[in-house]
């Protein structure tokens, strides 16, 4: 059951935590008034004392009077005194006023002693239990830790332990009632589902709290609050529960440390069952990511073709938004990004096995599935942020020691049909990954992990083909690289100065040596192939260096000189990008920020940049006329990443990449077989490119849907449009905003002219036709009144003759 939110609106746990608060408020207060009524009872009593005290007579207390014998005469009675001098008797003292007792200010009252960590969202799930029972109290509990860091999960659940316990004497009380097949889709099964639910949420926040390889106390407790519970006769729907566990992406980790306590308690039976249900649980996982990354590709390859088709028609922030909206409609998307990192962490929760279950008759079924999870699913790292992310901390890990799935991929890549791809691919993403580190740590937020993740890359140097020591001078290079960026201090771009052209010598010999580095690893391992991965290298030099400068002055981003130090860092790492590649990424870096939040530093911003890889293979497909897989390489990232906009021309133009550019694309990433499998076919659906152009700013009535239409063979009109704006020497986007702003019945004419406009296999539209003459309402020839045109002039040709006032040149 959901938590009913409070009458004022608050939600369950910002009533808890303000409940709270008023109860320490109010404890304080009654203190403060404690303490003062103590000190006022003192006072009074004090000045009670010191009034009894002034009516005993002493020789200090009475008043002294001139020729007064030294002996008592009270006051109340006494006579004048008769002056039998004649003498003027002089006047008697007056006594001092007794000083009125100074009220002194009662001290502050002690603060209110600060709640343990993780009080308040423990009371949040104790709230949910109280209102909602198990079901509530569990999905809490996942609520309040599943995005938190593992410490903070940690500190959630040990305060919450006694709700947990709550939790699982409930589901120890329903598991035989609910007890059924692991799989059972029928409405009759809705309870077992429900108890699997729960049993998902305590697993996630388990898993969460201790992903990081500590804080063991924390499922051991969790795992015992469900052993106690669990019939020692029949474990109920506990075995099938603890298996969809890992079916719904929550790690194994919980399902394994309850097995491993029924086996130290003789209760293998029961453990083994368990193992069972997470092995079965682990092929079905499996197979539904591959299911959801199918439907992604398939999206993408019809995606690819609206970036070719469209894209330089559109800013840079027009398509951003056009692959955003089209993105809208598929929900695969979200699931897969989130898959990808339920995926690593599931493996490294498998690799994780207690040592007494690996004896079991089914322990060795869980460690094949687990392998076939990470053959099947570890290419697929790029199309999910939270995947990457994840392989960071797998790197910070082994960087400190750790032992990690990592050292296992080289003995997995065997199992596949192709070792080298995969382990180029593997490798390849792994450098990207620690890229994004290098870029995302460069707030300081992270200062260690840097370094972490680059001795995590020189243990696991069989990744690449090689022995740690292999590596060692590459790595030290790369530090080189680091510790001279951040010593050279550039001018502030504020100042006006300018940045020099060439690097400072330190700089520009730490970057050469790392290239020297590298080379010299050729042959060795994966670097005896062209894969790219002494790019993958190089560029990261690049990336270190650049990120240290950025650093060292913040302004510079923003300053174009600061390119300058760019193109000379590119120059010096070899990596094959534009000069304004980098610079877009430190200007695109804090609007990423904002995009993506506190993911920022979790590295979403990865892919071409960072490897030095994608985007140089994207220059070489569009220098081959492959416009749409240039765009797809170019922008060849995961889940809410950067995508690299390619500035293209006009399609019957050069065809090298031009003005790479930085725009935000959310989503995963592409399927280049898939956009072959499309183009083999050439013909698509149309149902999302009204979408793609209404996000991309062709927003008039009707406009959007007249220009989604496609011709008989499925092709798209926009090429054609991008390469008749550059034939009448005007920018791309210009004809988008022109035919946007026509009438619908123009807009479908238009199209329809088009449609007769054909590009040659290279994908150039022809600038001549023989029927250029002709064609027009108001011309004849061969075939008549009003020929359809079949060039770029012809068409420009129909275009006036039709009425339309095109866009003429800017003057110079």
């Amino acid at each position: 059951m959901s938590a009913i939110p409070p009458s004022n609106g608050m939600s369950p746990n910002a009533a808890a935590a303000a409940a709270e608060a008023e109860r320490q408020r109010q404890m304080a207060e009654a203190a403060r008034r404690a303490e003062e009524a103590r000190r006022a009872a003192e006072e009074a009593k004090a000045a009670a004392a010191a009034k009894a005290d002034a009516k005993v007579p002493t020789a200090t207390n009475r008043p002294q009077v001139a020729g007064a014998r030294d002996e008592f005469v009270p006051q109340g009675s006494a006579r004048p005194l008769v002056n039998l001098t004649g003498a003027q008797a002089p006047q008697a003292a007056a006594m001092p006023a007794e000083p009125a007792p100074v009220q002194a200010e009662p001290p502050a009252p002690p603060a209110a002693p600060a709640p343990p960590p993780g009080a308040a969202q423990a009371q949040a799930v104790a709230d949910a239990y109280t209102k909602g029972g198990a079901e509530a109290a569990a999905a809490e509990l996942r609520k309040q830790t599943e995005d938190a860091p593992p410490d903070v999960a940690a500190e959630v659940l040990r305060a919450a332990q006694p709700t947990i316990d709550r939790i699982t004497e409930e589901l120890g009380k329903q598991a035989k009632k609910v007890d059924g097949a692991q799989f059972d889709p029928t409405v009759f099964a809705e309870p077992g589902r429900k108890f699997d639910q729960v049993v998902t949420d305590l697993a996630v926040a388990t898993n969460i709290a201790v992903k990081d390889g500590k804080n063991q106390d924390v499922s051991q407790a969790v795992g015992a609050s469900i052993t106690r519970n669990i019939d020692k006769k029949n474990i109920g729907r506990f075995d099938e529960a603890l298996g969809n566990a890992v079916t719904h992406g929550a790690g194994a980790n919980l399902s394994l440390e309850v097995s491993r306590q029924l086996t130290e308690a003789g209760r293998g039976k029961q453990a083994d069952d368990i193992l069972e249900n997470v092995k079965e649980g682990t092929k079905e996982f499996n197979d539904h990511m591959s299911d959801v990354a199918k439907k992604v590709e398939s999206h993408n390859g019809k995606l690819a073709e609206l970036i070719h088709a469209w894209g330089p028609l559109m800013t840079k922030e027009e398509l951003a938004n056009a692959i955003a909206e089209y993105k809208k409609g598929f929900s695969e998307y979200d699931e897969l990004e989130k898959l990808g990192g339920q995926m690593v962490r599931t493996a490294q929760s498998l690799k994780e096995m207690p040592e007494n279950l690996k004896g079991m008759d089914h322990a060795d079924d869980i460690l094949e599935a687990n392998e076939k999870l990470v053959a099947k699913q570890f290419p697929r790292i790029e199309q999910s942020g939270d995947a990457q992310h994840e392989l960071q901390a797998l790197f910070k890990r082994e960087g400190v020691g750790g032992n990690t799935l990592l050292k296992d991929i080289p003995a997995i890549a065997k199992t596949t049909d192709n070792e080298q791809e995969f382990l180029t691919q593997f490798a390849n993403t792994s450098m990207k990954v620690v890229s994004a580190q290098t870029l995302a740590g460069s707030g300081g937020a992270e200062p260690n992990a840097f370094n972490e993740m680059l001795e995590g890359v020189r243990r696991n140097a069989a990744l690449f083909g090689l022995q740690p020591e292999q590596l060692n001078e590459v790595i030290a290079k790369i530090q080189d690289v680091k510790t001279e960026a951040a010593a050279y201090p550039p001018p502030d771009p504020a100042s006006g100065d300018s940045f020099a052209l060439s690097l400072p010598p330190g700089l520009n010999s730490a970057l050469e040596s790392l290239r020297a580095a590298v080379d010299g690893l050729s042959g060795m391992g994966l670097f005896g192939a062209p894969n790219g991965l002494s790019q993958s290298f190089q560029a990261l030099g690049g990336v270190v260096a650049a990120t240290n400068l950025a650093i060292a002055v913040p302004k510079a981003i923003q300053n174009p000189s600061f390119t300058n130090v760019l193109t000379a860092i590119n120059s010096a790492a070899g990596a094959a990008l534009q000069a304004d590649a980098l610079a877009g990424v430190f200007r695109a870096a804090p609007q990423t920020g904002a995009a993506v939040g506190g993911r920022w530093a979790a590295g979403k911003l990865l892919g071409a940049v960072g490897a030095g890889i994608t985007l140089a293979q994207g220059v070489n497909a569009a220098n081959n006329g492959d416009l749409a897989k240039a765009g797809l390489y170019a922008a060849q990232t995961a889940g809410q990443m950067a995508l690299f906009a390619t500035g293209f021309v006009g399609a019957s133009a050069s065809l090298a990449l031009t003005g790479v550019g930085i725009v935000l694309a959310f989503g995963a990433a592409w399927g280049f077989h898939q956009l072959d499998k499309v183009r083999a076919s050439n013909k698509h659906e149309n149902s999302h490119t009204e979408d793609f152009l209404k996000g991309g700013g062709v927003t008039k009535n009707g406009v959007a849907h007249h220009l989604r239409n496609a011709d008989e063979d499925g092709r798209s009109v926009g090429p054609v449009l991008a390469a008749l704006a550059k034939h009448i020497g005007i920018e791309p986007t210009a004809m988008l905003d022109y035919v946007q702003g026509l009438p619908k019945d123009k807009v479908l004419a238009l199209v329809e002219a088009c449609h007769g406009v054909d590009a040659n296999k290279e994908g150039v539209f022809p600038d001549k036709a023989s029927n250029d003459a002709w064609v027009g309402p108001t011309r004849s020839g061969p075939g008549g009144v009003g020929g359809a045109p079949h060039s770029l002039t012809g068409l420009a040709t129909w275009a006036r003759e039709s009425g339309y006032d095109l866009p003429i040149p800017r003057p110079a």
